[in-house]
């Protein structure tokens, strides 16, 4: 099973994908041998599932939704804090990869469970959706922003409660937000610390959440999609300003995907 790591579409996935598509044949000079089996990961604000159950929006999510189920891969996300979650966590649930997951499309799937280890192909990952929205100001709730995109008590519990399962050891984590650690460790500003031209929500208890797991947790490889960036030369897998963290923390990238093929991090067998 391979496994490639991409950051939020924003209700934009196809085109993304099949950018990814291009940039893995450019790299090996053929068409990428992919089946259902292999899986496009997003780390986040996947964004389809969005606007109201009207008859004009059901037939745009319904074309793109299509669109995936015709790829030669299987589509997986976590939810990020651009997420109809009302819609989304109502969606039919079956069990895969040792979990739940909400059912887009048979090859269109949502990791809904938080803080849950799923198992892709014998490569344990702890996935751990949501995400705070700094614009909340700009939005409103249950058209443009929805409460669930902050975790539960329940959900940070069952998080911890599954690392403690597995020995605090995995071999991936998929998130949206990050630990503030992994921000400083590649350099990347905090969200907060943009000038974004409003006053922005200052509460994330995500930030705090991933730093107490990543002193503890025994990873190989970590990934969140809250924070886009596309210049390679703002980070590497070899740079030693990734020491601090003491994990291999990145930002899954919005374009620079081939940038991690050529680092050789784009599947996990």
């Amino acid at each position: 099973m391979k496994v490639i790591v991409i950051s939020g579409t924003h209700g934009d996935p196809v085109k993304r994908f099949r950018s990814v598509m291009d940039s893995i044949k450019a790299r090996e000079g053929s068409e990428p041998s992919l089946t259902k089996n292999d899986l496009m990961a997003v780390t986040g604000d996947f964004g389809v599932v969005w606007g109201p159950e009207t008859p004009e929006w059901s037939q745009i999510e319904n074309k793109i939704l299509d669109e995936l189920e015709a790829m030669p891969f299987t589509t997986v996300f976590i939810d990020g804090n651009r997420e109809n979650f009302d819609r989304l966590l109502a969606l039919p649930e079956e069990e895969r990869f040792g979990g739940k997951v909400g059912v887009l499309r048979p090859s269109v799937l949502h990791l809904k469970q938080r803080g849950h280890v799923y198992d892709f192909g014998g490569t344990k990952t702890w996935c751990f959706g949501g995400g705070i929205s700094v614009d909340k100001i700009l939005r409103r709730e249950g058209i443009s922003w929805w409460a669930q995109e902050e975790p539960s008590e329940e959900e940070y519990a069952y998080g911890l409660s599954q690392l403690e399962e597995n020995g605090w050891k995995v071999d991936m984590v998929l998130t949206h937000a990050a630990p503030t650690s992994a921000l400083h460790a590649v350099r990347l500003k905090s969200i907060l610390a943009r000038d974004l031209g409003y006053k922005p929500n200052l509460y994330d208890p995500m930030w705090s959440y991933f730093d107490k797991v990543a002193k503890k947790l025994d990873v190989d490889r970590w990934f969140f999609g809250h924070h886009h960036i596309d210049d390679p030369e703002q980070w590497s897998f070899k740079d030693s300003t990734v020491k601090p963290f003491d994990h291999k923390c990145y930002p899954a990238v919005l374009s620079m995907v081939e940038y991690k093929i050529e680092n050789g991090v784009k599947a996990f067998f």
